[in-house]
């Protein structure tokens, strides 16, 4: 049986909030900031954070409730200013949302926003550096979520020099391995986590994804297998091993695997895709057309589904059609040089020459480019 952790102080209720709300627990999330306000009451960042929480469970006013508070006892908050500008606009309150914006970036120009709420550290001070694992780690995901991979993995090193055995950095940063390429160290990482909590089932899935991408598509299947096992509902893992069916050109399995992702998130725009190109692999073209549809319909800006249509348009001998979703590819991803250079092969066989070479020229423009 494993050993529960029973929070003590003000910071360890802090920091159990603060990961079951990263584990989806939301409801947990508030019970423990709302204990950790018991204890310390007035206290900004856990009023924000509890305010994120609530916006995630759609409960509005409580939302603003809180953040609100939080700007009243701390009117240089720029983020807690930044969240409610966010849920205003979700609200359709306009001028409410540019005014919280705008006070946001002008207490602090620097701050980060991809549109989603910001949960903070247990001493949000934004401008003293981080002392504690948590606040290594708020800074790393921040960081990680702007791009700044390196300064990322810095600081969860930073954060696991304080805790060697906390998991939720260790998992973050193995993903943060793995967008590097550094497919050994992310392995080595997401090891230690399921030596830490054999149950944790991200950690499967995602030491599953380095496996993949090393193209070890049996330790892949391995890693996925043990993650549907713990929770079968868990649709990565289904997705996932449906990559690894593919390098393993067992398509009818992939076929499957994909199918399961899809009946649990049939909104799942790239699970369509890929059944569509293992579909296409295993030769059932009508198939993989209908695949193909039902992901541009439900994401029409995702290049990838018309690039794959077109090619089993251009199988089935409709060269028109296919250029035609070639040409969306490209519209929506000018960079697509397998794009232009099939449209250019299909304009050569219609008789186009000069737009043959003209596509023609560009895919190897681009290509050169890549290869640079």
């Amino acid at each position: 049986m494993s050993k529960k952790f029973f929070p003590q102080t003000v910071e360890e209720y802090f920091e159990k909030a603060f990961r079951s709300f990263e584990d989806g627990d939301i409801d947990s999330a508030i019970a423990y900031y709302t204990e950790v306000l018991r204890l310390e009451p007035g206290h900004p960042p856990t009023l924000n954070n509890r305010g994120t929480a609530w916006r995630k469970k759609g409960e509005y006013d409580k939302a603003i409730n809180d953040y609100s508070e939080a700007i009243r006892l701390k009117p240089d908050f720029a983020n807690a200013w930044m969240n409610r500008g966010l849920l205003w606009a979700i609200n359709k309150n306009l001028k409410k949302a540019l005014d919280d914006s705008n006070e946001a970036f002008r207490l602090d120009p620097n701050l980060y926003s991809d549109g989603q709420p910001v949960v903070v550290s247990f001493k949000s001070d934004e401008q003293s550096p981080p002392q504690t694992a948590t606040e290594y780690l708020t800074r790393a995901e921040k960081r990680y979520q702007a791009g700044d991979i390196d300064r990322a993995i810095g600081d969860y090193n930073e954060a696991l020099h304080r805790e060697p055995n906390n998991i939720y950095a260790l998992t973050d940063r193995g993903a943060t391995w793995n967008e590097k390429g550094e497919y050994d160290k992310a392995i080595a990482d997401y090891t230690e986590v399921i030596r830490l909590k054999p149950d944790y089932v991200i950690a499967w899935s995602n030491r599953g994804d380095a496996w993949g991408n090393k193209n070890e598509h049996d330790k892949a299947i391995d890693d996925y297998n043990e993650a549907i096992r713990l929770d079968p509902n868990f649709a990565d893992a289904w997705y996932n091993r449906g990559i690894a069916w593919i390098g393993k050109d067992e398509y009818d399995k992939a076929i499957d695997d994909y199918s399961e992702a899809i009946r649990l998130n049939p909104n799942d725009a790239m699970a369509l895709n890929n059944r569509g190109i293992a579909r296409y692999k295993n030769g059932e073209l009508t198939e993989a057309i209908d695949d193909y549809s039902k992901a541009i319909c439900l994401a029409p800006n995702y290049a990838p589904a018309w690039y794959n249509r077109g090619e089993a348009w251009k199988i089935e001998g409709n060269f028109d059609k296919a250029i035609s979703d070639y040409s969306e590819a490209i519209r929506l991803k000018p960079d697509f040089a397998d794009a232009w250079m099939n449209r250019s092969m299909l304009w050569m066989l219609k008789g186009e020459s000069k737009k043959s070479l003209d596509d023609f020229n560009e895919a190897n423009r681009l290509k050169s480019i890549i290869h640079m």
